[in-house]
């Protein structure tokens, strides 16, 4: 995914399943109006889990995360400039939990019941009431010290 954050395109997203075509020519996917621009500068395409970005013969190349280069591989985070006003983010792609089989959910969802949230995170819901009783503790004791301490 690529998302626009300054210029023309600030907002929009691009999927990356396709390649995408960067420059001014009419078909361009993402298409800057300049004259300086080139027709056909960068093009943008997912290779396996890496997005490419190509340079296409332009004169400047692109600013990826502020350094020039006419080709990379980008990374979640980066940031892609082009033509100095149209920035854009890689973002990556949400992760997909895999399906329960069959067998497990029948289990999780036997007689009807629905179905109890699973904690994936380590057990991290025990960790709230700790940090709630840590920072009662805390308040309780800076209460004592201002009322009791030295004047």
């Amino acid at each position: 995914m690529l998302r626009g954050v300054g210029g023309r395109y600030h907002g929009r997203s691009f999927t990356l399943e396709r390649p995408k075509l960067v420059g001014r020519n009419p078909s361009a996917d993402i298409r800057i109006d300049d004259p300086a621009f080139g027709d056909r500068h960068a093009r943008l395409e997912l290779v396996g889990d890496e997005v490419v970005m190509r340079d296409l013969g332009s004169d400047a190349g692109s600013l990826v995360n502020g350094e020039p280069m006419r080709d990379a591989i980008l990374r979640a985070g980066d940031q892609v400039v082009f033509d100095a006003h149209h920035r854009f983010v890689v973002e990556a792609p949400k992760r997909v939990l895999p399906a329960l089989p069959d067998e497990e959910a029948a289990e999780r969802n036997d007689a009807g019941k629905q179905a109890e949230p699973v904690v994936s995170n380590g057990g991290s819901t025990w960790r709230l009431p700790w940090l709630l009783l840590a920072a009662l503790l805390l308040a309780v004791l800076l209460s004592a010290l201002l009322l009791f301490g030295p004047a």
